[in-house]
């Protein structure tokens, strides 16, 4: 028993001063891991340097033909100094109701400026008890064509109601910019001999 040996490798281990890999332990064994995710985040991240293009959405061609009417009818002023905004209905020229996420995004872009009303169908918006079956509230409705998504301009139809001898097809010309949607054009259509 007596001499002491120099302690030797067991053939299980590794030595770190044969020049071989140590094996690391706890957290220092992500280290080579963190690493090469950076290295692939970073690469992947330089591929594409042009930002992508703006595209209308159903919601942002919506708020654009609201946002179109309000320039041509602004809210007014009653008399006793009270701003008094526009109502505005929006239906869908299909019937049914336009969808619940579009009707929140296109309200609460232009809450400050309108009251925007959805309707599943024209009737609604319609008070028909009166003469020249006037628009409810003394509002305006729009009968929306659902336009493209995923483009950056879009060409969509809407009949503008406001009453029998007040409606008239209009053709939108909308285009998305990074704030949102515009309309450029605002024509009327011709309609087709009945």
């Amino acid at each position: 028993m007596g001499a002491s040996r120099s302690p030797q490798p067991s053939s299980g281990s590794l030595d770190p001063r044969a020049g071989t890999a140590r094996i690391l332990r706890g957290p220092a064994r992500l280290l080579p891991w963190l690493g090469a995710v950076a290295l692939l985040a970073s690469a992947c991240g330089s591929e594409s340097t042009t930002p992508p293009t703006p595209e209308v959405t159903t919601a942002e061609a919506y708020t654009a033909i609201v946002d179109w009417e309000l320039e041509q009818h602004p809210p007014t002023v009653d008399e006793n100094g009270d701003v008094r905004l526009p109502v505005i209905y929006l239906t869908a020229s299909t019937g049914g109701t336009i969808d619940i996420n579009v009707q929140a995004d296109v309200v609460a872009a232009t809450a400050d400026d309108a009251v925007v009303r959805f309707s599943d169908e024209s009737v609604e918006a319609i008070d028909d008890g009166l003469e020249d079956s006037p628009v409810r509230d003394e509002g305006v409705m729009f009968v929306l064509d659902e336009p493209p998504e995923g483009v950056a301009s879009v060409a969509t139809s809407a009949l503008r109601y406001r009453s029998e001898a007040d409606q008239a097809t209009l053709r939108f010309e909308i285009v998305a910019s990074d704030e949102g949607a515009k309309v450029i054009s605002a024509a009327t259509q011709a309609e087709p001999d009945g």
